[in-house]
């Protein structure tokens, strides 16, 4: 399920963010693999990132996500479950790469709002230096 606050973007532009996810390959199996990432695209809803190793639609993560705001701005620390519901395999630069869209899952409106909230400050303080 994917929410959209409008007018007010709740994605932050493609300048990437680091990302670590902690993956579940399956419900059943105890191990767990760290997973480095950059984010794509961040949502209220989910996100879309890129790693050197392919998930599968319906693994379960833990996703772990921090950012530094600006001076003055609060950061953003995201530590929430998600589920895989699509993925892409792509070369970049000759390198064979893969790309996930994941989902939150149990993520509370509050939590939702928090995310929105700095993406949407993010965006401005952005717009603002480009002028």
């Amino acid at each position: 399920m994917r929410y959209l606050v409008a007018p007010f973007p709740d994605r932050l532009p493609r300048d990437p963010l680091e990302v670590k996810a902690l993956v579940h390959k399956s419900p059943r199996e105890l191990g767990r693999l760290n997973l480095a990432g950059q984010t794509i695209d961040v949502s209220g809803g989910g996100i879309f990132m890129q790693t050197s190793t392919a998930l599968q639609p319906n693994n379960a993560v833990f996703l772990s996500i921090d950012v530094s705001g600006a001076p003055g701005e609060p950061g953003l620390k995201v530590r929430q479950a998600g589920r895989v519901v699509r993925t892409l395999e792509v070369r970049v630069q000759d390198e064979r790469v893969f790309r996930a869209g994941i989902a939150f899952v149990g993520l509370e409106e509050r939590e939702r709002d928090e995310i929105v909230r700095f993406l949407f400050n993010e965006e401005a303080r952005r717009r603002r230096e480009q002028r």
